[in-house]
């Protein structure tokens, strides 16, 4: 059977938002929590990429939280960090 894992990026500056995706209401949670709830019935580990100074509402402890080296530097450096992480 294959290992896989998950990584979720939520370091995006939500310009047009006005606020972090990552901390929106959705139903009872957050997206970034139902995204790992889910995510989590298929996948582990899982990984949450976040903007060097984002906040994110609290996550289970299996969640492995990496940061973006530095700000605007697009996806691909999150999804570089999430893959070292």
């Amino acid at each position: 059977m294959m290992n896989l894992g998950g990584i979720v990026l939520c370091g995006g500056q939500s310009c047009r938002m006005g606020a972090s995706k990552a901390t929106l209401p959705f139903g009872d949670e957050t997206m970034v929590t139902r995204v790992l709830r889910l995510l989590g019935e298929v996948v582990r580990p899982l990984v949450v990429v976040a903007s060097v100074d984002q906040e994110l509402p609290l996550l289970p402890e299996t969640v492995i939280v990496a940061r973006d080296r530095g700000a605007g530097r697009g996806p691909l450096e999150g999804l570089y960090c999430g893959l070292a992480a």
